[in-house]
């Protein structure tokens, strides 16, 4: 998406990938689409989960924890918002999916929506450090590709889909932290 939407993107909102990460991903869809007469498609960004991502060098949240034992400087963006997305969620969902027989286009992510820096703040508020959490512009980080300032996604039909609600970001980012032990029931 470009990014500019005010709100949580649905399903049928336009699209306009601002990089060819996102282009990428678009033509993904379109060929999926092409090659099957029934497919299901998962738009899912801003995972988080256990393992981490090898592309990218590991885990945001673990990284944040890091810094925050460190007592080093923990300054994160607080001009990009999104969905954060649970991989144990992100599973259940395709699970749960794929038994109710479905097809089609669905936004996966946990419930509700934050920048970055409240994601981080939470983490380390969880976690029980005590260290601050500095807001910064993304500006303040320059990329070689260009971020939507938005990417939140809403998941109202997903959650109609399967029957039931899906978790808050905060409760699954609390669930992350026990499973990783970086926080108490």
């Amino acid at each position: 998406f470009s990014g500019e939407k005010a709100g949580p993107y649905i399903e049928s909102d336009p699209v306009g990938p601002v990089n060819v990460y996102g282009t990428s991903k678009l033509a993904g869809e379109f060929l999926v689409r092409q090659a099957a007469k029934r497919w299901l498609i998962l738009r899912i960004a801003s995972v988080f989960g256990k393992t981490g991502s090898r592309g990218k060098g590991g885990n945001f949240i673990e990284t944040i924890l890091s810094k925050a034992r460190s007592g080093g400087p923990v300054r994160v963006v607080n001009d990009i918002t999104m969905s954060p997305c649970y991989t144990m969620d992100a599973a259940r969902a395709v699970e749960e999916l794929i038994r109710s027989g479905t097809s089609g286009l669905y936004h996966a992510s946990n419930a509700g929506q934050c920048t970055w820096y409240e994601f981080a703040c939470a983490a380390v508020r969880l976690a029980g450090l005590g260290a601050e959490v500095e807001p910064v512009a993304s500006d303040v980080y320059p990329t070689k590709a260009r971020r939507p300032r938005n990417s939140a996604l809403s998941i109202s039909l997903l959650e109609k889909t399967v029957g039931h609600p899906i978790r808050l970001w905060l409760e699954a980012l609390k669930a992350y932290l026990m499973e990783k032990g970086h926080a108490q029931p």
